[in-house]
C-alpha cells in the first residue's frame, strides 16, 4: 500500500449524522478562528500499540482511521505530512507520548486532560471526546455567528416595527 492511498483505503467515511453533530469542527477547517488559521483538524488518541485519528477536512468529509503503529509505519511519509500540516487534538499527555515514541510530534497540537484509556477504540467514548473538541470551536465567536440559524423574516419584521 502506497503512502498516497493509505488513508483512502483504510479510513471509514463517517455519515452525515457526524457532520451534523460536529459542524464547528468542519467549519474551522475552512475559516479562521479567533486565534488560528484554517487547516485540517485531526482529533486523535493513541497508546503504545495503536492510534485512532478522525480527520475533519476542508472538503467537509470526516474520515475515521484506526491502525496499529506497525501498519502506520508503511505510510510514514503521509503521516509525517499530516503531523506537520494538520491541527492535532489529543485527549491526554499519554497519547502525545505514544505518538512521539512511535512517529514524532505534531507541529500544531492541543492536549486536553481527558483520559480515555483503551476506550478510544469504541465510538461512544470517542464521540464524547469529539463533543469536547466541538464545544471548544463553538465558543469561538466567528464560528458561532456562522453556525447560527437566523430567522431573517422575524428580524426584518421586528426591524420594520421599531
Amino acid at each position: 500500500m502506497t503512502d498516497r492511498s493509505f488513508l483512502l483505503q483504510r479510513a471509514v467515511a463517517r455519515p452525515a449524522a457526524w457532520q451534523m453533530r460536529y459542524p464547528a469542527l468542519t467549519y474551522a477547517t475552512t475559516h479562521a478562528t479567533t486565534d488560528d488559521r484554517p487547516k485540517e483538524i485531526v482529533v486523535a488518541a493513541a497508546d503504545d500499540e495503536r492510534i485512532r485519528m478522525v480527520f475533519f477536512s476542508s472538503l467537509g468529509s470526516i474520515l475515521d482511521l484506526q491502525v496499529s503503529w506497525k501498519e502506520l509505519a508503511k505510510a510514514q511519509r503521509w503521516f509525517q505530512f499530516a503531523l506537520r500540516w494538520s491541527r492535532w487534538w489529543l485527549p491526554e499527555q499519554r497519547s502525545l507520548t505514544a505518538m512521539i515514541a512511535a512517529s514524532g510530534c505534531p507541529v500544531d497540537v492541543r492536549v486536553l486532560k481527558l483520559p480515555l484509556g483503551a476506550a478510544f477504540t469504541r465510538d461512544e467514548p470517542f464521540c464524547e471526546y469529539l463533543d469536547t473538541v466541538e464545544a471548544f470551536y463553538r465558543r469561538n465567536l466567528p464560528t458561532v455567528l456562522a453556525l447560527a440559524t437566523w430567522d431573517v423574516e422575524r428580524i426584518r419584521h421586528e426591524g420594520i416595527a421599531r
